[in-house]
């Protein structure tokens, strides 16, 4: 039986759709879309909890309820919520906007409005608002999933679509895989691992795939792998400390997830001799991995001087991308994370050194999913993630090896 499923988005919104395209796309077909989400018709039954479990990027999941004309008026949107609450009553509501023009002040009166039709039929309901015309994922999870409901408003560009929200990320878990772990080592500028998890779901790897971090520092991609399943997972460092951090963090991940966790193998090398550490099982090999994001002190410096320290890092990433190449077999994957100086706008031509060693550049978004506004209608095969005051943002390239 064919459902429609609404994902709404993260901050990144084209990394988001990205990952959601590694992991639905062979699933799914995308039928419509915000800037901030993306209808998707699935033919067969899909577990939408395990859905959001998995992904790092999509704030929340929900199914199609009902869909209105561009021109549907607020007393329209009103009665049609309703119509719904009449027929599957509950005791809270709540309202979100998304991508349209009407204001935190339009959504409470739609509310209100549909609050007085529940009363006027002889019923009650409780209307939950919120300081902002989305409700956050905290406030949804507390008070509305399970004993009430929440209504997602989208404006795509063919209609308003009114869904009912299924699912919410897992923010306190994730919060915890953070900022709880033992070993954490800001100074190294800690990959999030809400990243690492869509990095891993960008490389589309199988559960038998070996994942490698030649960078591991504090172990964050080999967690998220052993989370996702992966039987097998390899960490290495040039730096001892890094490979204790690492440690500490697979031990406490197993006692307060009770993980099941697969082979762990950690080794002392630079990205350069891991060749000569007979590396290679009879499994399939994938690269996952945050390297150097540059000089610490670059936010001290003119912009001027920010650009002449940032620009000579190209020269280890040529290495280590030869390095890389070296260790997997034909058809293997890497995905890889590289910084990009914000001011000034200043990249690294690690694409273009990439190709010329050989790598085959993996488009990170289907032909067919280039319609969403996410995309900008734009084929470029690398995906940015970055907070708004961030200096030194991380570009996501996915290399695969001809």
């Amino acid at each position: 039986m064919s459902e429609t499923l609404l994902f709404q988005l993260g901050r990144e919104r084209r990394l988001a759709l990205a990952e959601l395209a590694a992991v639905v796309a062979p699933l799914g077909q995308l039928k419509d879309g915000s800037a901030q989400t993306a209808l998707i018709q699935f033919e067969k039954e899909v577990d939408p909890p395990e859905l959001q479990d998995r992904l790092g990027g999509v704030i929340k999941i929900g199914r199609i309820l009902a869909k209105l004309p561009l021109t549907a008026t607020r007393n329209e949107l009103g009665l049609s919520l309703y119509q719904d609450l009449h027929r599957r009553p509950i005791r809270d509501f709540g309202i979100s906007f998304i991508d349209g023009h009407w204001s935190k002040q339009d959504r409470d009166q739609l509310g209100l409005f549909v609050k007085r039709q529940v009363k006027n039929s002889g019923g009650a309901v409780r209307f939950v608002s919120g300081s902002e015309t989305q409700l956050p994922s905290v406030l949804v999870r507390d008070q509305l999933l399970g004993r009430g409901r929440e209504y997602l408003i989208v404006w795509t560009s063919e209609a308003i679509v009114i869904g009912e929200t299924i699912t919410v990320q897992a923010w306190k878990s994730w919060s915890v895989r953070d900022f709880d772990r033992p070993a954490r080592d800001p100074r190294r500028g800690m990959l999030p691992p809400k990243l690492a998890r869509m990095m891993i779901n960008l490389g589309q790897f199988t559960p038998e795939t070996t994942i490698l971090d030649p960078f591991c520092g504090v172990g964050t991609v080999l967690q998220e792998a052993l989370l996702l399943g992966h039987k097998h997972v390899l960490g290495s460092d040039r730096d001892e400390l890094a490979l204790a951090a690492t440690k500490a963090n697979l031990d406490w991940l197993q006692v307060h997830f009770a993980t099941k966790i697969g082979t762990i193998r950690l080794i002392q090398s630079s990205v350069e001799s891991l060749q000569e550490q007979q590396i290679r099982t009879e499994a399939p090999l994938g690269i996952v991995s945050e390297a150097d994001l540059g000089p610490p002190d670059l936010v001290r410096l003119t912009p001027t001087a920010r650009k002449e320290r940032f620009l000579p890092l190209m020269t280890r990433y040529t290495n280590w991308l030869e390095a890389l190449f070296g260790l997997l077999n034909q058809g293997e994957r890497c995905v890889l994370a590289y910084p990009i100086l914000r001011d000034p706008e200043t990249a690294l031509p690690v694409v273009e050194a990439a190709e010329k060693m050989g790598w085959q550049i993996q488009s990170v978004i289907p032909e067919a999913w280039l319609m969403h506004p996410a995309t900008e209608g734009r084929r470029t095969p690398i995906v940015t993630y970055a907070r708004p005051d961030q200096l030194v943002g991380r570009q996501i390239v996915v290399l695969k090896k001809t």
